[in-house]
């Protein structure tokens, strides 16, 4: 199995659709860089609804070291950064991406990548989810950012919409 590195994102977003449980499902393990665990960090301070690190076991946090990172590339966060690091290091790595910019720049480099939808739509194939559409509306409740064409392929991928 590759190793799993997390983007901020993914981790939020699935923990807050009551999703969280699919990771350890579908990954066993997954990786956290410590740029990432500081954001979640910094969002639980300010009351954002986040997952404790230290309460799953799965979840590991990897300190990472500032010259191991990818160039500074306007747009891209640290903890986006930190994950496409990370990811280059191991070669048969998933990259857990939401954002368009960095999922674009890993892919580039030949990192494998993955979403939170992606996550949903496997979620799904493997029976952990009856349906991705209602987990897809609460995304959009919380400001998920998909476009209407991504969300309608996504459907059709689970088969939850006409072909």
């Amino acid at each position: 199995m590759p190793e799993v590195i997390a983007d901020t994102s993914v981790i939020q977003y699935l923990y807050q659709c009551d999703c969280f449980f699919v990771l350890p499902a579908l990954y066993e393990a997954v990786t956290i860089p410590s740029g990432v665990a500081d954001e979640l960090e910094k969002g639980r301070e300010i009351g954002v609804v986040l997952p404790k690190l230290a309460n799953y076991s799965w979840l590991q946090v990897l300190r990472t070291q500032p010259q191991s990172l990818v160039p500074q590339i306007a747009g891209l966060g640290q903890g986006e950064r930190e994950v496409i690091s990370v990811a280059v290091s191991s070669p048969k790595a998933l990259a857990l991406l939401d954002d368009g910019l960095a999922r674009q720049y890993a892919k580039s480099i030949g990192v494998s990548v993955t979403g939170t939808l992606g996550i949903l739509l496997r979620a799904k194939r493997s029976q952990l989810i009856d349906k991705v559409a209602p987990v897809m509306d609460r995304l959009n409740q919380l400001g998920f950012r998909a476009s209407d064409t991504t969300q309608l392929a996504v459907l059709k991928l689970a088969e939850e919409a006409a072909q």
